[in-house]
């Protein structure tokens, strides 16, 4: 009966510890006391987590007036978080100029709580659209798709130079695009849609796909027949990935390959 009784306090003390190790009853005392603290431990811990969350909740709730607010300029600026996730989804409706700009920390966000589907904006990015909005973010690795409407590109993703992936860019004819890809060294993977019709230079991104450059290829204007000629950069480390008969894609849509 009495070594059942000393097994019994044995298990309680190793649940408490949450250990398997043996415990002899000449130990008891002060594995007890063991336990004990971390009980209260481990209870003030959680106690701590859930405050934690808690005020994670109020945060957001404050920052994004409970999922109301629509304007988000400057918003994660200079943030030191490695990623975003809000509480609510991030939905502006004005602009979006250096909404993530200059975070050293940054490698990725929370693509479905972001939604960029009605923003405010221009096809010249100097006044509107995404005017340095991922600028100098060292350490990001992706943009996912957040149904960014074509804009005029400033410095967009200038300075990201661990980027690798943008999931789609969406382009029309008019916008203008001065330095977006300035300092990408390490971009590979970039789905465009709409049409391109000014100059864009992809040259610091070497390490493109063939089918990233496909598709920035197919997505040019034709100028052919106009007069009209645009220059479409990525330098000759991509142009050698091409056939030559992928290049006259380009320059029989009146594109100068540079």
């Amino acid at each position: 009966m009495l070594k059942e009784y000393l097994k019994s306090i044995a298990d309680v003390i190793r649940q408490g510890l949450n250990t398997t190790a043996t415990i002899n009853a000449q130990d008891f005392p002060s594995q007890i006391g063991y336990a004990f603290e971390k009980q209260v431990s481990d209870g003030i811990n959680i106690g701590v987590g859930m405050g934690k969350e808690e005020e994670n909740t109020r945060m957001w709730d404050i920052f994004q007036c409970n999922g109301e607010r629509d304007y988000y300029e400057y918003a994660f600026t200079r943030t030191n978080a490695t990623y975003i996730s809000p509480k609510h989804i991030v939905a502006p409706t004005s602009r979006v100029i250096h909404m993530f700009s200059n975070s050293p920390n940054l490698e990725s966000i929370d693509g479905d709580k972001f939604d960029f589907s009605n923003i405010s904006v221009t096809a010249d990015a100097s006044s509107g659209g995404y005017y340095n909005t991922f600028y100098n973010c060292p350490k990001l690795k992706i943009v996912p798709d957040i149904n960014m409407p074509a804009g005029g590109m400033y410095y967009t993703f200038s300075g990201c130079a661990s980027l690798e992936t943008i999931e789609l860019v969406r382009y029309n004819a008019d916008c203008v695009i001065k330095q977006a890809y300035t300092g990408c060294y390490a971009l590979k993977n970039i789905t465009i849609e709409g049409e391109i019709g000014n100059n864009v230079d992809f040259s610091p991104c070497t390490l493109l796909t063939h089918e990233s450059l496909m598709s920035i290829i197919n997505h040019l204007k034709d100028f052919s027949g106009t007069g009209t000629t645009r220059t479409l950069t990525i330098g000759t480390t991509n142009q050698a990935k091409l056939k030559d008969s992928e290049k006259s894609i380009a320059t029989e849509k009146g594109w100068t390959l540079a």
